[in-house]
This record gives structure tokens, C-alpha cells and sequence, in this order.
């Protein structure tokens, strides 16, 4: 049900950029990142290794997975730019802002900076873009990485916090920002079999308490009793990796239609993540009111045909590229370890 989650998520910050609530897409952007942590120390600890075969394919998977479609968002930007006009888009909320120099388009090219005025909601990529590659050298190796990563991430905080100085730019959007989600969802990897030793959360009972516990952050930044920029704020990453130990939990029989929709609507939460903006810009445009739930309807529909157009169109012709090389077999001369690989016999990719 992970695939389901994460569409949720990305229609949560749909919800926030239409004008409804700040709250649920600050907190589904953390959960992201808890998610992303978890899943690229599964994949490079169980399908890839910390060989520099091993390492080369994840990077080119993860190249192929996110640029494609970014490059499609900077497309569906500049369409959305040249029909309504220049002026007219940098001015409205939301705003579309074309690079006006070389370096700023170098920059919004590679996720290089988070600076993104061409693809705004990219400013998150450009994390997730830069804690791949640090899991990947080696702080999703392993258990006593991942909690050291995650202790001094802590530390990182409530020093911050304690003494004052934390900023909402340097709580929520810094790269720094990234490392205590990202340390958590690998953390949770390396342990989530001793976890299920001390707790099971299979079942309707794991489901049931992992969301009960995902959604009291957001009731309670509902209900104005509490500053949702304060402890509620990770309280809601607590949440996130509850419910993400409940759904590792939660197996559907291969093939079958739960499955088979699970994956579906996992493949559409990045699309509809990097594609809501333009399609609320267009809509404001076209005078459609902010702060509605049927502004959240439109935007949300739109969003999701699209990203099933892109899935079409895109994506899925490019998976077949990416299993390719996931299965690849590795050549001797590439499984020259760093460290202490995991991986280092000549081997088909799982």
C-alpha cells in the first residue's frame, strides 16, 4: 500500500498549494523524504551493493527516474509561460519565472541549486538528489551508519531548536533539513526485522495504528491548538515511520489487482507532485479561486490525467531501460569494493 500513500501524499501538497492548508503538504514533503530514506537503503543494500558496478547502475536508475519527467515539467512551465504570457505568469500565485541566464538554466537543469523558478515544487528534488547520493556512499550501508546519521541529525535539531535560532527556511526547505527524515527512513530499514520482532503491525490492527498515529499531527495543526511549526512538526515524522513499518508489513499477492493498482498509483505521485503547480497556475489564470475544495478537485484531476498521460507516454517506456539495468549483470572489474562492499561476486541484479 505504499504506492497508494505516496499518491496521497503528493495530493496532500496539491491541497497546500491550491490555497487550502499550509500544513498537509509540509508534513507529506518530510514524509516523502522518510520514504526516499527507507527505499534507497532497501534497493542498494538488496538489489545494488556498494560495489562501483553496483553504485553506477543506481545512479543511472535514479538519473532516469527523475529527470525524464522533471524535463517534462520544464516543458509543460514554458507552455504554460508562453500562453498566458510572461508577465502575467511571474505575477500571480502561483508563480512560473523562466531562467534569464545561463548559469540560472545550468542550475535548473541539473537540481544543482533549489532555487527553481521554473519548476518550483523541484526545490525538494534537489534534496532528495543530494542525500542519494550521500546513502549511497555509504550512509545507507549500514545499521551503525544509519544510527549515528540519525543521532546527529537529532542533535542537529534540538540544538537548533533549543537555542532559538532555527528558521522556518532552515527547518523545512534546507538541504540540512533533509537528513533527519532521510536518517530515519534508513534507520528504519537496517531494523525493521529486529522491529518486527518486538511489534508485528501486519494486518488491519498495523494499518489501523499506524494511521491513527499518522493523522494526530495533522489534526492537531488543524485544530490551532499548537504551533504546527514546533514539536508537532516531527511529531508528524514519528507518524511516517510507523506507518511506513505498518505498509512494509502489508504484503498483496504478487500479481494480483491490488497490486497491480498499489504499483499504479505509486507511479503517479511524482508526476502529479511535479506537474500540480503549472496546472494550478493555469487554472488561477483562467480564473479559477484559490483556497476552494473544488480548486482542489480541479487542480488534483488535471494533475492526475496528466501524470497518467506522462506514465503512457514516458515512464513506462523508460522502465523498461531501468530494469534493464537493474538487471544487468555485473562485470568482475566493476566489483572493485569501496569499504566493505556487500555486494562482490559477479551476479544478476535481484
Amino acid at each position: 500500500m505504499l504506492g497508494a500513500w505516496r499518491l496521497l501524499l503528493a495530493l496532500m501538497v496539491v491541497n497546500t498549494h491550491t490555497g487550502v492548508s499550509q500544513w498537509p503538504g509540509a508534513f507529506a514533503v518530510f514524509s516523502f523524504y522518510t520514504i526516499s530514506g527507507y527505499l534507497m537503503a532497501l534497493i542498494l543494500n538488496r538489489k545494488y551493493g556498494f560495489t562501483w558496478g553496483g553504485l553506477l547502475r543506481f545512479g543511472l536508475n535514479r538519473v532516469l527516474r527523475i529527470y525524464p519527467t522533471y524535463f517534462a515539467a520544464g516543458v509543460l512551465s514554458v507552455l504554460v509561460v508562453l500562453w498566458f504570457g510572461t508577465e502575467a505568469t511571474s505575477q500571480t500565485t502561483p508563480a512560473v519565472v523562466l531562467p534569464t541566464s545561463a548559469g540560472a538554466l545550468l542550475q535548473t537543469l541539473t537540481l544543482w541549486s533549489k532555487t527553481n523558478s521554473l519548476v518550483p515544487p523541484a526545490w525538494s528534488l534537489h534534496v532528495e538528489v543530494m542525500f542519494y547520493l550521500l546513502i549511497a556512499l555509504g550512509l545507507g550501508r549500514s545499521l551503525r551508519v544509519a544510527t549515528c546519521w540519525a543521532a546527529v541529525s537529532v542533535g542537529y535539531i534540538v540544538y537548533r531548536q533549543t537555542t532559538g535560532a532555527m528558521t522556518w527556511e532552515e527547518q523545512y526547505y534546507s538541504t540540512l533539513a533533509g537528513s533527519l527524515p532521510f536518517s530515519l527512513g534508513c534507520l528504519l530499514f537496517h531494523m525493521s526485522g529486529r522491529l518486527r520482532g518486538i511489534y508485528r503491525m501486519e494486518g488491519r490492527r498495523g494499518l489501523l495504528l499506524g494511521s491513527a498515529f499518522y493523522a494526530l499531527p495533522f489534526v492537531l495543526a488543524a485544530s490551532g491548538l499548537t504551533d504546527p511549526k514546533g514539536w508537532v512538526f516531527y511529531l508528524n515524522l514519528a507518524g511516517s515511520v510507523l506507518l511506513l513499518q505498518a505498509l512494509s508489513q502489508q504484503k498483496f499477492k504478487s500479481g494480483s489487482l491490488a497490486a497491480r493498482l498499489d504499483h499504479a498509483m505509486g507511479n503517479l505521485s511524482f508526476p502529479v507532485y511535479i506537474f500540480h503547480w503549472q496546472v494550478t497556475l493555469a487554472c488561477v489564470m483562467m480564473g479559477m479561486s484559490r483556497g476552494t475544495v473544488l480548486a482542489v478537485l480541479i487542480v488534483g484531476g488535471i494533475s492526475v490525467g496528466l501524470a497518467l498521460i506522462e506514465n503512457w507516454m514516458l515512464s513506462a517506456r523508460i522502465e523498461r531501460v531501468r530494469t534493464a539495468i537493474a538487471k544487468s549483470r555485473e562485470p568482475v572489474l566493476e566489483s572493485i569494493p569501496i569499504g566493505m562492499p556487500i555486494l562482490t561476486k559477479t551476479r544478476r541484479a535481484a
